[in-house]
């Protein structure tokens, strides 16, 4: 669908939410009336009232004929379209969190491709408002790579915990892969540095959570549990979450 707006931004039309609010936000945020959206607007403020109003025009204006007659006569445009389109129950969190730990990268695909889908997976948990900590994030992403990873995951699974986060595992994933564009070869007959990299670094000990040898119960496969195992242990996960 062409965009109709001076903000070269499709109108809304039901699907594809995430993406229209991100847009949206930084429109709004551009044009100065973000706080509208984000903060109750005091009546008795002028220049409060004049910006909310700024803020639902330009909203009614990327949103496409299919969705005017929901935000007809409502007062904030930006939460009707909030509390239609971003579901926050258990099912959409554990459709979610199953979706982003069954995610597995391809062999030969574009890792920048990967972690756009992993992210944009992440992105729309977190917008249900699920507690999701960096541990979870770390396991996740190493658990999505193929397995032709095995040597740079034993690796970051093995850095010290202080210096291992989100960034630092994309930084050296990205390394790995810059590697392999410039020595295609190297894996084939095995990448000595990274080996003796490994083995420096590795482990020296069992998880205490699958009893293996050479990582931590940190960043343990199996603190996801097992295949057949996987729902009951979200739904623990998103359960837990909860509580807290």
């Amino acid at each position: 669908m062409a965009a109709s707006n001076k903000f070269n931004i499709n109108p809304f039309d039901g699907s594809n939410f995430h993406n229209w609010k991100f847009r949206m936000r930084r429109i709004l945020d551009e044009c100065g009336v973000l706080s509208s959206i984000e903060n109750e607007v005091d009546n008795k403020d002028a220049n409060a009232t004049k910006n909310d109003k700024k803020a639902m025009s330009l909203i009614v204006q990327c949103v496409n004929d299919g969705q005017l007659e929901i935000l007809m006569e409502k007062e904030s445009s930006w939460k009707v379209l909030c509390n239609v389109y971003e579901k926050k129950g258990l099912a959409e969190q554990l459709g979610l969190r199953k979706k982003l730990l069954n995610l597995k990268m391809k062999e030969n695909e574009n890792f920048e491709d990967h972690i756009k889908t992993f992210e944009e997976i992440l992105r729309q948990l977190r917008e249900t408002r699920a507690v999701v900590s960096e541990d979870d994030i770390v396991c996740a992403l190493l658990n999505s790579l193929p397995d032709s990873f095995p040597t740079i995951v034993t690796v970051l699974q093995n850095l010290p915990e202080e210096s291992l986060n989100v960034d630092v595992i994309k930084g050296k994933l990205r390394d790995e892969v810059e590697r392999r564009r410039l020595q295609p070869n190297s894996d084939k007959n095995g990448d000595k540095t990274s080996v003796a990299f490994t083995a420096k670094q590795r482990f020296n000990g069992n998880c205490n959570l699958c009893g293996k040898y050479g990582h931590k119960a940190r960043y343990c496969y199996n603190r996801f549990g097992e295949e057949k195992n996987l729902q009951s242990r979200i739904i623990t996960i998103i359960i837990n979450s909860i509580q807290e």
